[in-house]
């Protein structure tokens, strides 16, 4: 059996054990963040000039013709960073893939539990595989469920002439929907371990297995998340309080908000050592959140797997 604080507490040890780990797969996102950001640089470029030239034009807003230039210079640049997010999202992976391994076999340590091989690589197939299959299903739900809130969203307004009834029905159909994709993401969160314990893919034992226990693990969930939140929100702090520092003593008016975006786009778009600080931050901050939702789903899935099937099984 499993509860909110043996996964909780699960997550945490695995951290409290391994600090020297956790820190290296801070560092290797840090690394890879700063490759993205690289990659990242030349958008924050062509966003700080365009807002340069709507500053220049007082106000007036920029032809399709003024915008061409912009348009080809991002589309440039979206191959190269198409491929950077593809190579963040496979390191990404690796290092989940290390959580597991330090729960679920802490004898194949090796170097901060990292490797690249068949695990690893199932992992990253898993991984596109269900977020594929989640956004497919998404657009699917989404597609019915937005005709039928428009059409009783039409009668509403006929009826009453008040978009208040419309408005509200479109707000709960929104948090139906994320809520629908919460409950899989949760029910499905065991695949991971669970493929990495049987070195085969496994999708279906997850939701059953989590079958019965969805409040157990969203409240185990939840509460990394909260902690998480409470880290994020101070550290984002630090990052955009020059932004409303600059509103705070300009003004909000509409002249003094493009020059605030305009001066943080070319902050960001600059390398420098508070960049850099913020980037490692950021990316330590996130090395943290992979280790605790890694250990917080091994866990339960070392709970909730009998002892004799969680014995590695030969390679298939």
């Amino acid at each position: 059996m499993t509860s909110v604080g043996s996964i909780v507490g699960g997550a945490f040890r695995l951290v409290r054990q391994n600090p020297l780990s956790v820190l290296i797969w801070g560092l290797l996102y840090a690394a890879a963040l700063a490759g993205l950001m690289f990659a990242m640089r030349p958008f924050f470029l062509v966003y700080a000039d365009m807002f340069s030239q709507f500053a220049a034009g007082a106000g007036k807003p920029p032809t399709p013709q003024d915008l061409q230039p912009y348009m080809a210079r991002l589309q440039s640049a979206g191959g190269i960073l198409f491929l950077a997010e593809l190579a963040v999202f496979a390191l990404i992976m690796m290092i989940f893939t290390a959580t597991q391994r330090a729960v679920l076999r802490p004898a194949e340590r090796g170097f901060a539990y990292l490797r690249f091989g068949e695990d690893e690589l199932r992992q990253i197939g898993l991984g596109v595989f269900l977020s594929v299959c989640l956004s497919i299903a998404m657009v699917l739900a989404m597609i019915p469920l937005m005709i039928i809130v428009g059409i009783v969203f039409a009668i509403t307004v006929a009826a009453t002439g008040s978009p208040l009834v419309g408005i509200l029905l479109i707000a709960i159909a929104y948090f139906v929907l994320m809520g629908a994709t919460i409950y899989a993401e949760v029910r499905l969160s065991l695949a991971f371990p669970l493929t990495f314990l049987r070195r085969n893919f496994v999708i279906g034992e997850a939701w059953r297995l989590t079958r019965g226990r969805f409040w157990t693990l969203f409240g185990a969930y939840f509460v990394i998340w909260l902690f998480l939140m409470v880290l994020m929100v101070i550290f984002f702090g630090l990052a955009v309080g020059p932004f409303f520092s600059e509103l705070a003593q300009n003004g909000t008016t509409p002249e003094a908000i493009q020059l605030a975006v305009q001066h943080h786009m070319e902050r960001f778009a600059r390398i420098d050592a508070i960049n850099v600080a913020f980037a490692l931050g950021g990316a330590l901050l996130s090395g943290l959140g992979i280790a605790l939702f890694g250990g917080a789903v091994a866990t339960a899935a070392r709970d909730l797997v009998p002892d004799d099937e969680s014995a590695p099984a030969p390679l298939v």
